[in-house]
């Protein structure tokens, strides 16, 4: 674990130090608030794991779709 200062601009804009970006490997977040604190929680890129699975299987809708289903997949994983 490790600890940071950061500022949030007048857009409401948080500079995540580059070490730290990098350290993730995701462009993606869920941001969730419980209190006063904000919790981000890095997502894979839906595209990313499909593109893994390409050829292995035929999906019966197209990359809008599968991204929908995964974006919610992973919202109710964290959420539960």
């Amino acid at each position: 674990m490790s600890t940071h200062i950061v500022e949030m601009d007048d857009r409401g804009r948080v500079l995540i130090p580059k070490r730290l970006r990098k350290s993730m490997r995701s462009r993606r977040f869920l941001l969730t608030v419980i209190d006063r604190r904000i919790e981000l929680i890095p997502l894979d890129d839906p595209r990313e794991a499909f593109r893994k699975l390409k050829g292995s299987r035929q999906l019966p809708f197209g990359w809008k779709e599968a991204k929908r289903i995964a974006e919610r997949l992973a919202s109710e994983e964290v959420i539960d």
